[in-house]
């Protein structure tokens, strides 16, 4: 399963000196939205561990549109290719953000997992297409996709391709992200971190 971690953004505007910070996490405590079957969160306290950083640029696709229309819609490769062609940028070298705008559904739990049973198999929300994964694998150097929703695969994906495709080239995944919105589609410099605990005072370095 990816790893949700902390993240903060640093978003540079023209102006030198204009920037800002923006946590984009939910803190984990007993209000977490946890994945039907899994247990839910609790906190123990365990020995302090040492952890890495990873950051890097952050692209921003787009989908809400598409997710308003349709609660299981997905990121395609002309979606991508498309994000490449708007802003001039290459995809290579940068954290791939999926914003759907399924953040705003964060603490409805019907709202946010598109059901209000616990059966895996009625969840609906967004993802990434299985094609652009396979695409991104094949076509571009990315370092991580990060997604505002439940899961990088969509809420019907049984058998998550998605994530086999991604974490078996060695891409991590961020799911679960808060306050997508406010980041501009290009620019944004990503620091990844440990998650955020209520009542904590750290957190562990590997889920």
């Amino acid at each position: 399963m990816a790893l949700l971690l902390l993240l903060l953004c640093s978003v540079a505007s023209a102006a030198p000196l204009a920037k800002r910070m923006v946590d984009m996490t939910y803190t984990f405590d007993e209000t977490t939205l946890n994945y039907p079957g899994m247990k839910k969160f609790e906190l123990s306290t365990v020995q302090n561990g040492m952890t890495d950083e990873d950051s890097g640029c952050a692209a921003v696709v787009d989908i809400t549109a598409k997710a308003n229309d349709d609660p299981d819609a997905e990121a395609t490769v002309q979606d991508l290719q498309q994000w490449e062609s708007t802003t001039g940028q290459s995809l290579n070298e940068t954290i791939l953000l999926l914003r759907s705008g399924w953040g705003k559904r964060w603490g409805d739990r019907e709202a946010f997992f598109g059901t209000a049973g616990d059966d895996p198999n009625q969840l609906h929300y967004p993802g990434l297409a299985p094609d652009a994964a396979r695409w991104l694998v094949e076509n571009r150097n990315v370092f991580g996709i990060g997604v505002d929703t439940l899961s990088f695969d969509n809420g019907p994906s049984l058998t998550k391709d998605v994530h086999q495709i991604l974490l078996g080239h060695g891409l991590f995944g961020i799911e679960n992200m808060a306050n997508m919105e406010q980041l501009p589609i290009y620019g944004a410099t990503l620091y990844v971190m440990p998650m955020k605990i209520g009542d904590a005072s750290g957190a562990l370095p590997e889920s």
